[in-house]
């Protein structure tokens, strides 16, 4: 399906929606159940969707948000600039809706007791928290939290298909059919990625893990932390994992996979090292930074 349109207004989107809605509803005879839907901040699109998807959560490209943010931070200075950037990630990680609540919470009563970042505040807690609040991992939880790979598609389409030449739409429309083709094509020789992989060398991690134990379940059951720092604190302390499922390490939440999960799996004997995997030497780990000149 391809939407042409000299804006993109909500009534354009509005005409997409409903037509995505027609075509479920005549191939499956039931309604298109979309939940959630990942859009980047435009109001014509949270427009369009609560009046044709009421019920289904939106959700804000975490990619999209963080630059938003990043284009004021002209509003405080640059040390402030800094811890605000690094609050910001920390709280992207919340693994549920409640997490999210209270890291919110206890970040606005952080931020309100520094005077200098009140008009920064103002506009997160305006545009970030009242408006469009579901840019954490959590919001959809080992769900993508971006959407740049539909964005990388518009470089496609300039490279591969309009060779970047601005086309008329008798030209373009010939262009359109081709490219549906062969994405259609694609799907079918290359099917979506439901999971992710995993990588000898995140067997090798997860081989070498000796997993953690931590009393902070308490502080997750009643969340009162005295402060945002003790919050963060406390969730980068200890993982929630799930064997070869889910894992609430930054790595897991971005990646879907983890060496903690697959680590849990081969204790549980759910999962079985291969074995070239096990021949790899541990050994030491890298020391940090540039390797040094071989000198002969």
């Amino acid at each position: 399906m391809a939407l042409i349109s000299t804006d993109e207004d909500s009534e354009c989107f509005i005409h997409l929606f409903n037509s995505i809605n027609a075509l479920f509803l005549q191939e499956f005879n039931e309604p298109c159940p979309i939940n959630p839907i990942m859009a980047d901040g435009a109001p014509a699109i949270t427009n369009a969707l609560n009046m044709v998807f009421p019920n289904s959560r939106r959700l804000m490209c975490w990619s999209n948000m963080i630059k938003k943010c990043r284009h004021h931070r002209n509003l405080v200075n640059k040390n402030d600039w800094l811890m605000i950037d690094k609050d910001i990630h920390a709280l992207q990680l919340a693994f549920t809706d409640d997490i999210f609540d209270r890291g919110v919470f206890l970040l606005l009563r952080k931020w309100n007791q520094i005077p200098l970042i009140k008009q920064f505040v103002n506009y997160f807690t305006d545009q970030w928290v009242s408006n469009l609040c579901y840019w954490y991992e959590g919001a959809a939880f080992s769900k993508p939290s971006t959407n740049n790979g539909l964005e990388s598609l518009s470089g496609i389409i300039k490279q591969k298909y309009t060779l970047r030449n601005k086309l008329h739409l008798s030209a373009f429309l010939p262009k359109v059919e081709v490219m549906l083709s062969d994405w259609s094509q694609a799907s079918i020789t290359t099917p979506f990625a439901t999971v992710t992989d995993i990588t000898s060398e995140m067997e090798l991690h997860a081989y070498q893990c000796v997993m953690p134990t931590s009393t902070w379940l308490d502080l997750y059951k009643s969340s009162k932390w005295t402060s945002f720092d003790h919050y963060v604190a406390w969730k980068s302390s200890c993982w929630m994992v799930s064997p070869l499922s889910s894992c609430t390490y930054p790595v897991g939440l971005k990646q879907y996979r983890c060496k903690h999960s697959i680590g849990l799996a081969m204790m549980f004997n759910i999962y079985k090292v291969k074995d070239e995997s096990r021949i790899i030497p541990l050994g030491k780990r890298r020391a940090p930074g540039r390797p040094k000149k071989f000198l002969s």
